[in-house]
């Protein structure tokens, strides 16, 4: 069995013959068919050892078998792979697959051209690149944030135009237009455009990668790129508003009933009517509760939503077809949910929007990744509401 190098070259320079030839470790001479350089079998880890020539600028670098069950991956890149600057000088951009955990120094020595760059999957990654002797500033970190948080139309809402994560920023264009709030029983669609913040790349962001909760793909980005366009469900139409009833006339009072003489019950006891008795006296009347002492119904303003609670809220968003799934904190410190029914919500494509007052903040499903249970604590400043997830 012969694996070979498959060197994938990325969407700006997909008219250029994509060709580079490579040996590895303990190989023989390589031959050239198309994109891909075979060779022979050999070296453990699967090490890319010398680069022999180029013709494309953007390389990406994937080591497959001839038998995809096998398994194979490039794991290693030597020192000196690409060390001629006569033949490397003209790479503009290398990908690097997250299956290399080595990297040998002066591994990219030979890659001279001002604009070269190395885009990394992971960190680690990063950081073995850096070590092999490329400037930081050279080496960047593929975006890997795939869910764009994007809150979905509702009639009478505002439209959400911009987006911000730690790696990129966004803007929303929607068709239709909505001028200044969204309109009922309407389909709308959003073309979302990103860009890589400072230390982040597009480049090895894979063809179909970003997504939207609720929504569906409708244009999917490109190899390397951040532009795609969604489409979500029909907005709700407005219910008509229930006519006003007209005033019913007063009734006579009745004159009350004075109710029979019951025995005293124990002291702190409270018998029917709201009246609490106090501990024995010569004054043997009942002392009423104070207006509210007896209200029971509802929780006090700083007692967070329960698990329980948030259940039933996603419960009759999916029950209802409710467009999305709305915590109202009411003031409260925040709340306690367990992420089984979050992700119900998820995958029922309900948003999750948490409202406090008149400030709002969609919650994202990579808040709750990999938890069974979620404790969010909120915090308003200026209006703007800031969720924080233990």
């Amino acid at each position: 069995m012969r694996p070979h190098v498959r060197l994938r070259p990325h969407a700006a320079s997909l008219l250029l013959c994509a060709a580079l030839l490579v040996a590895l470790s303990a190989c023989v001479p390589i031959t050239k068919s198309n994109d891909t350089v075979t060779v022979t079998a050999g070296g453990t880890p699967r090490k890319l050892t010398s680069v022999t020539a180029v013709s494309n600028p953007n390389v990406t670098l994937e080591l497959l078998d001839d038998d995809p069950d096998a398994g194979e991956r490039l794991e290693a890149i030597g020192s000196g792979s690409f060390a001629d600057p006569a033949i490397c000088g003209v790479i503009q951009s290398i990908t690097i697959p997250e299956t290399v955990t080595a990297i040998e120094a002066d591994a990219f020595s030979g890659c001279t051209n001002p604009n070269f760059r190395v885009y990394c999957p992971t960190e680690a990654i990063r950081q073995l690149v850096i070590d092999s002797g490329v400037a930081s500033e050279k080496v960047l970190l593929t975006v890997g944030d795939r869910y764009v948080s994007l809150a979905a139309p509702v009639s009478g809402e505002a439209p959400q135009t911009t987006i911000e994560t730690a790696q990129y920023t966004g803007s929303v264009s929607w068709v239709p237009a909505a001028a200044g709030a969204f309109a009922p029983n309407t389909e709308y669609g959003a073309s979302i455009s990103l860009s890589p913040k400072p230390g982040y790349a597009l480049g090895g962001v894979r063809a179909d990668f970003f997504r939207v909760l609720g929504a569906t793909v409708t244009y999917p980005n490109r190899s390397n790129g951040g532009s795609f366009a969604v489409q979500f469900p029909a907005t709700d139409s407005v219910d008509p508003v229930d006519p006003v009833e007209p005033p019913v006339d007063p009734v006579d009072p009745v004159d009350p009933v004075e109710p029979p003489i019951e025995p005293a019950p124990p002291a702190n006891s409270v018998r029917p009517g709201g009246y609490r008795y106090g501990s024995r006296s010569s004054d043997s009347k009942p002392t009423p509760i104070p207006p509210g002492g007896m209200q029971v119904v509802g929780k006090p303003k700083s007692s967070p939503l329960t698990a329980d609670e948030i259940d039933n809220l996603v419960a009759d968003a999916i029950a209802n077809r409710k467009a999305r799934v709305i915590i109202d904190l009411k003031g409260a410190s925040g709340f306690e949910a367990r992420a089984s029914a979050l992700n119900r919500a998820a995958n029922s494509k309900k948003p999750i929007v948490v409202r406090d007052g008149s400030a709002e903040a969609v919650f994202s499903p990579e808040s709750w990744k990999d938890k069974e249970t979620v404790v969010v604590s909120r915090k308003t400043e200026n209006e703007k509401l800031t969720l924080s997830v233990k």
